[in-house]
């Protein structure tokens, strides 16, 4: 896969339901979808139920950056998510591209600054793609993250 997508998505409302729904919308939509495993995780930031994650990786040949976000967000509608100021509240579901081939969209926050920051985005980004260098710095995510913030996840099968 040349043109790779990441794609973290993530839910805790209906967690189950809307993540399927995710990768039941990408699998249909895109010739070539790997999914990683489920992860659990605290809410962070604010007080509500556990979140479930996952990275999706996509062959964004076939798909631009702009029909991407489009399909994205009509996703997310899709699944009723509700959008205020404030972003630290649950959701159905939220899904944040990453990475977006060899694109540095910072108006986009392409490449996304949570891969370096939580567990919940770079334990399955890791899983889907080993030995994946920061786009920015191409310093390996392996030596960057903290195995100690890795172990607030569990793994779950939905």
């Amino acid at each position: 896969m040349q043109n790779k997508c990441f794609i973290s998505v993530g839910s805790n409302i209906e967690p189950e339901a809307h993540l399927n729904l995710a990768k039941q919308e990408f699998e249909e939509c895109f010739n070539e979808v790997k999914v990683s495993s489920t992860y659990k995780s605290p809410s962070f930031g604010f007080s509500g139920p556990d979140f479930l994650n996952l990275v999706l990786l996509i062959d964004s040949e076939q798909c631009p950056l702009g029909q991407m976000i489009l399909f994205i967000k009509a996703l997310e509608n899709k699944a009723n998510r509700v959008r205020t100021k404030d972003k630290l509240l649950s959701r159905t579901l939220d899904l944040d591209i990453l990475v977006f081939s060899s694109a540095i969209k910072p108006d986009y926050n392409i490449p996304h600054t949570d891969i370096l920051k939580y567990p919940f985005v770079y334990v399955p980004l890791l899983e889907l793609e080993k030995n994946f260098s920061h786009p920015l710095t191409g310093v390996p995510l392996k030596n960057t993250i903290s195995q100690v913030s890795a172990n607030s996840l569990s793994k779950v099968v939905i």
